[in-house]
């Protein structure tokens, strides 16, 4: 306990020798003080039952204030006794209205108050003792307006059978200060820029009987409360017998509160700062306290240098305070040294805690990945690849290793490790790398640069972005890595570990004995709740299909361990092994496999200029409504062995991600070796006896890549399907010609009705090749020809029909094609003629021609 009336800072300013001449004076505000503080303790003592949680606030911890200040103003900064008889009362105040006992009317006097009208409406919490939520939004209340209280006390008074009870008894004591002290007292919450305004220019005069050079300046003294109320945060505000005695009541985010300050000690002043220890060492289940306090001391820290700054620039000719910032909290390391830890390390991470769970959740996360629940784990496996295939390149002894996932079912969900053999990591690899958000990529690995010189085309990597790991916590909030570098000792093993998500910061430790890797490599373990596993895989309930459809060409080998039974997934030999091995791992539905199965013969090879095979595919007559759409594409654009987008084809093409996601991709085969494929593919599928309205599929991704559709049908005309050689035959018969769109032929066809030879109906629109969001961008070869344009160049080279004419059948006037007219499409079982919209075409068709057809809009 403090005996403040041996402080520096009571004895300098309430010594009735040193202001002999006003020691009446002197007496009278120190005798008041005391009056004051003896009343003021039942108040104080009231904090802990309204307030469990909270470390202490008694008359204690208020003394300690006593001992703060005095070493804060040191020899530089004086009080005369005024402002310490106000410095004293506002210790005495500022806290003073944390609890019930500070409302006279108790809780009538609080539900009459807007704020708290304000707060119940902000929980929906209807006002009613009995509600379960009511004792804890009354402690929020007591908080959040107990720095207004503190402004009110000096003038509260309680009813007794003797009459009013002020805490501040003397009337004319507190018609003269109560207005000051209970200002200061309240400004030790308000924030800096506030405390500023209110006192920079509040150097009021002493009232009488004070004499005149007794000035009271607001500001110093604010600043003085501020301050010394920051730095007092050491075991004296958590003993150790009162935190037994509360721990049932006490939270567990309170506790983190109880266990540091419980360990730390009084800090003293060397040079210009605070030094602060600890009395025992931090371990690891007390790592979240310890990261705390670095904190705390940081804000610590940021209080005194600002209000340095305000003193400075308010008051610069009456000294600085002697201590002007915290020691050692410029790194958690060195901090460590003195606040001292046992069995993990304190390695702070470059991400704020504060801001990085918003931005994951936007851009690391769904925002990023969209719905994809399974781009978290692809992008961990993804890792492990690269780890492995570095350690391949800088560890001369090193035999290609390979990834272990292993699937376990918890109690609660689902345990998925992932595990390698690579490069692994240090703690600084850790924090600089891994933790490091945007920066996470091996290709800004500098912690290998010893070995840059035999380093591949950075294309060789998957992780270019840098932020593929922090798309776990879409999945996961309990994480754990363990890591060791490859030319590292076992005993160099670290542990990462997240137990909250980025809600709070990861501990890193050394690992214990059942944790030491023998070898180098990583090892994360993530813990996923049931719904978002299953979410994850509702398209895959064997996951080991899941894993081998997005890892088709992996040149690391992947073992999948499912309840002990183990599957591996070779890629290594996709450009060599039979093309319905690769397709197997592709294509994972049955019913789509045998659907897909005879058309494996018809695969090709895509070799680039230099001799490298860069794609195994073919083309398939399918319609993709008859397979799911988007979910059933059997091709695959690959990048490093993974995935990153589908495709309407069977096989794989070499690509690159065309954004940080990896689910667009950009075709990566040349120009004309893709045309070449296109075309050949043409070849190949229109010789073979597969049904004709299948080739018009292949027939629009042929001609819409820019390839050449050869013999594939393109059209059909009454119930017959025609390539483009046979259009033009039968174009060279007739003198016109009408078009219409295949879609509005089938929607218009009526029961039993036939087909008119007089239309050729022809898709109008773009083929779907590949799911992306940019064609020109991820097909270098996309034209952008339909079906429909196809064949009205067929036509307009039979017909000899100028450009002209034909860029004026394109017109668009109120809407509407200028050249779209009724042509007949079907004849029904009564003989009657139906008619859809379409365009006409005639030989040497000329503009007055075009300009005479009668458009829709007359008709209608």
């Amino acid at each position: 306990m403090i005996d403040i009336y041996r402080t520096g800072l009571w004895l300098n300013c309430f010594d009735e020798k040193k202001y002999e001449r006003n020691s009446l004076e002197v007496r009278l505000l120190a005798d008041e003080f005391k009056r004051i503080r003896s009343r003021v303790i039942p108040l104080l003592s009231e904090i802990g039952s309204s307030l469990p949680e909270f470390t202490v606030h008694d008359i204690d911890h208020v003394d300690a204030l006593w001992e703060s200040a005095s070493d804060l103003i040191g020899d530089n900064i004086t009080l005369n006794p005024l402002e310490c008889f106000i410095l004293g009362c506002s210790f005495l105040f500022h806290d003073a209205g944390m609890s019930l006992a500070a409302y006279p009317g108790g809780l009538s006097d609080i539900k009459r108050t807007l704020e708290w009208k304000k707060l119940s409406a902000r929980f929906g919490l209807d006002v009613d003792e009995n509600h379960p939520s009511f004792s804890a939004v009354l402690e929020i209340f007591i908080r959040e307006q107990h720095a207004k209280r503190a402004e009110e006390l000096p003038q509260v008074f309680w009813n007794s059978e003797t009459g009013h009870q002020y805490i501040i008894e003397n009337s004319e004591i507190r018609q003269k200060f109560s207005s000051i002290i209970g200002a200061i007292s309240a400004s030790h919450w308000w924030d800096h820029e506030k405390i500023e305004a209110e006192f920079q220019y509040k150097i009021l005069p002493p009232p009488p009987p004070f004499p005149s050079d007794w000035s009271i300046d607001c500001l110093k003294i604010a600043c003085l409360l501020r301050i010394s109320d920051a730095i007092q945060i050491d075991e004296r505000r958590a003993p150790g017998l009162l935190f037994a005695l509360r721990q049932s009541k006490i939270s567990d985010y309170s506790k983190m509160h109880w266990i540091f300050q419980n360990k730390l000690t009084k800090p003293h002043i060397r040079f210009d700062s605070l030094f602060f220890a600890s009395t025992s060492s931090f371990d690891v289940s007390q790592a979240k306290s310890w990261w705390l306090l670095y904190d705390t001391l940081k804000y610590v820290d940021r209080e005194l240098r600002s209000t340095d700054d305000t003193m400075l620039r308010c008051r610069p000719n009456i000294g600085r305070f002697a201590a002007r910032r915290i020691s050692n909290v410029e790194y958690p390391s060195l901090l460590a040294n003195f606040i001292t830890v046992k069995g993990w390390m304190p390695v702070d991470t470059e991400f704020s805690i504060s801001d990085i769970p918003r931005l994951i959740s936007n851009l690391g996360g769904n925002q990023l990945y969209g719905n994809n629940k399974f781009a978290p784990l692809r992008e961990l496996i993804q890792n492990a690849m690269d780890a492995t295939r570095l350690r391949a390149i800088v560890d001369p002894a090193f035999k290609f290793g390979k990834i272990v996932i292993d699937l376990q079912k918890t109690l609660d969900g689902f345990s998925i490790k992932i595990k390698d053999s690579g490069v692994g990591m240090t703690s600084a690899d850790i924090v600089s790398k891994l933790l490091s958000f945007g920066n996470s990529s091996w290709l800004n690995d500098d912690s290998i640069g010893e070995y840059s010189f035999i380093f591949p085309h950075k294309g060789d990597f998957s992780g270019r972005f840098g932020i593929g790991f922090f798309s776990i916590f879409m999945l996961s909030r309990s994480i754990k890595i363990i890591t060791r570098r490859f030319d590292k000792s076992p005993k160099d093993t670290i542990v990462l570990h997240f137990d909250d998500g980025l809600n709070s910061r990861p501990i890193i430790s050394s690992a214990s004995w059942e944790d030491l890797m023998t070898e180098g490599g990583t090892s994360v373990e993530a813990f996923i709740m049931e719904q978002d596993f299953y979410s994850m895989t509702e398209r895959f309930p064997d996951f080991f299909k899941l894993i081998s459809s997005n890892f088709p060409t992996c040149d690391v080998k992947i073992d999948v361990k499912v309840d002990s039974v183990v599957k591996t997934i070779d890629g290594t030999r996709w450009r060599e092994e039979p093309f319905r091995e690769l397709a197997s791992r592709l294509v994972v539905e049955k019913d789509l496999y045998d659907f897909l199965e005879p058309y494996f013969e018809c695969a090709e090879e895509l070799i680039d200029s230099n001799g490298n095979i860069v794609g195994r595919a073919c083309l398939y007559p399918s319609d993709i409504r008859h397979h799911g759409g988007f979910a059933s594409d059997p091709g695959a654009i690959v990048s490093n062995g993974s995935v990153i987008s589908r495709g309407r084809f069977i096989g794989v093409l070499l690509g690159r991600p065309a954004r940080a996601s990896r689910d667009d991709a950009i075709i990566g085969v040349e120009d004309g070796e893709f045309k070449r494929w296109l075309s050949s593919q043409a070849k190949i599928l229109s010789n073979r006896p597969d049904a004709a309205k299948g080739e018009l599929a292949i027939a629009e991704i042929v001609v819409s890549l820019g390839g050449d559709p050869a013999d594939l049908k393109v059209c059909e005309i009454g119930g017959s399907y025609l390539s483009g050689p046979e259009l033009q035959k039968m174009l060279s018969d007739i003198d016109e010609i009408d078009v219409v769109h295949d879609s509005s032929v089938y929607l218009s066809k009526p029961e039993g009705g036939e087909r008119t030879r007089s239309a050729v109906s022809v898709s109008m629109g773009v083929s779907y090749f590949l799911q992306t969001q940019n064609w020109e961008e991820s097909i270098p070869t996309f034209a952008g020809i339909s079906l429909e344009k196809h064949v009205i160049k067929i036509i307009q080279r039979e017909f000899e029909i100028d450009e002209s004419v034909i860029e004026l059948t394109k017109k668009i006037e109120n809407g509407r094609y200028l050249h779209q007219c009724y042509v007949p499409v079907w004849v029904s079982k009564s003989g009657d003629k139906i008619n859809i919209s379409g365009k006409k075409y005639k030989r040497k068709m000329k503009i007055t021609e075009v300009k005479d057809i009668n458009p829709i809009s007359e008709l209608d």
